[in-house]
């Protein structure tokens, strides 16, 4: 199979950042002839939580009815699939009115965020949701309530009311959070990644123009919308023949830059692509698991230097959900007491490809074992995948993730205060000072009688 027999030749010649760097070149003519006109006016620079990640202005989203169309979105648009996906940064406190304006205008029934909150003690998405159930949260004439909220093994699903106030219509938004994806990083193994594609495919909700959104709404939304829409073109064709991820991510560039930001996505990418097509054509692969898996031994590229982005300020908003997460601590504790010294996966942790795709296919995984080296960005340490271990650490992580968020802010704020003191002080230095030199230079030229 020739994306088996690519990945495994890119790995023995350890070629993924020249064969990356050859898709970025490929795109400098796509961006050459796109423009970015409307982000970069003086109005919408503050609506950009990344002053090098812009729409372009052929494909971006223009609000209706609004003093200001402008947000910091596209549409990517996969037409063999039906799939039009909306690609867009993680709101700022300031932008959540608008990306509720825009889920609501295009009718979209999911989100898919690839993010957490707070990462390496950086605010990447401020909480655009109520962190309570049964809360709600106004963002202009829209209404925000929290139906419920349900711990996966990697991700959190939250059910959402959205509500028009002007004509009262309302709306039930699901929102797929995905907690175990470092930025700049991968995840550990294409397992559950796949598990948490499976899952958002069998609501239905990537037909009714998805949100997809990281901190960039570039790198790890670039990746998820390549895997998907390669999947679901594979699964059209009923054949894993003839498909090419990299022209598919040529086309998908046109739409939003910088989809897929390192060599390390992009191979991950491929990796996870081949093993769900090894579960949904297990005819055209070798019986011996090894061939895919020698795929995936080699350690990737490193992750590139980085890049310098302005971080706006965030203000905190809400607690987390404590009487929740008391409840889910306890479950975690009984559930680290059982035995969990095999190594074969639960059925609860397969992923259901046969209603994924409507093939009747084996239940087996590959799993993506490597090492990474430690990021600018993010800390990549990987380890071997073991569910039970991997349930615990989540899970608290879950639990951390507003209060973390919560800390963060008000260190900035801090920050920002104590910056504030220290500039006041300053400029009454220079005042001082100025009036001293002013004063004598009026001394020195005062004529004498």
């Amino acid at each position: 199979m020739y994306l088996q027999d690519q990945i495994r030749e890119i790995d023995r010649l350890k070629r993924w950042e020249p064969t990356f760097q050859m898709i970025q070149l490929d795109t400098i003519s796509i961006a050459e002839s796109k423009t970015q006109k409307v982000a970069k006016l003086a109005e919408n620079r503050n609506l950009n939580r990344y002053r090098d990640v812009l729409p372009y202005d052929d494909s971006r989203i223009v609000l209706k009815n609004s003093t200001n169309d402008y947000i910091n979105a596209n549409f990517v648009k996969v037409p063999d699939v039906n799939r039009t996906y909306i690609l867009t940064q993680g709101p700022l406190p300031h932008t959540c009115e608008s990306f509720w304006k825009m889920v609501w205008e295009n009718n979209t029934e999911g989100i898919v965020m690839l993010n957490k909150l707070v990462e390496k003690n950086a605010v990447k998405c401020h909480p655009y949701w109520p962190t309570n159930e049964e809360e709600s949260i106004k963002y202009g004439d829209y209404d925000v309530c929290t139906l419920s909220e349900s711990f996966e093994t990697s991700y959190i699903l939250r059910e959402f009311l959205l509500t028009h106030l002007p004509s009262s219509s309302k709306r039930h938004i699901k929102q797929f959070h995905y907690m175990t994806w470092p930025d700049f990083g991968v995840p550990d193994d294409p397992l559950t990644f796949l598990k948490f594609l499976s899952h958002i495919k069998s609501t239905g909700v990537l037909f009714s123009n998805p949100v997809v959104h990281c901190s960039a709404g570039i790198g790890r939304s670039g990746t998820f919308c390549l895997v998907d829409a390669a999947l679901s073109i594979a699964k059209q064709k009923n054949t894993p023949d003839g498909l090419d991820p990299r022209a598919l991510l040529l086309s998908m560039r046109k739409y939003r830059s910088g989809l897929i930001q390192t060599a390390e996505q992009y191979r991950f990418a491929l990796v996870t692509i081949l093993s769900g097509l090894k579960q949904m054509f297990p005819q055209y692969f070798s019986e011996n698991k090894n061939d895919i898996e020698n795929c995936i031994n080699d350690i990737p590229p490193p992750l590139p230097p980085r890049q310098h982005a302005n971080k706006p300020p965030v203000k905190p908003e809400r607690t987390s959900l404590y009487e929740e997460n008391q409840t889910l601590t306890k479950n975690i504790q009984s559930f680290s007491d059982t035995d969990s010294s095999s190594e074969e996966e639960s059925t609860e942790d397969m992923v259901d490809f046969a209603n994924m795709y409507g093939e009747e296919v084996e239940e087996e995984f590959t799993e993506l074992n490597h090492i990474s080296d430690k990021s600018d960005y993010e800390d990549a340490t990987v380890t071997n995948y073991n569910p039970l271990n991997k349930y615990v650490q989540n899970s608290n992580a879950f639990i951390n993730e507003n209060e973390q968020y919560k800390k963060v802010t008000e260190n900035q704020e801090l920050t920002n205060k104590d910056d504030s003191v220290h500039k006041e002080r300053t400029r009454k230095r220079k005042y001082e000072s100025s009036k001293k030199r002013n004063s004598g230079k009026k001394y020195k030229n005062k004529k004498t009688c």
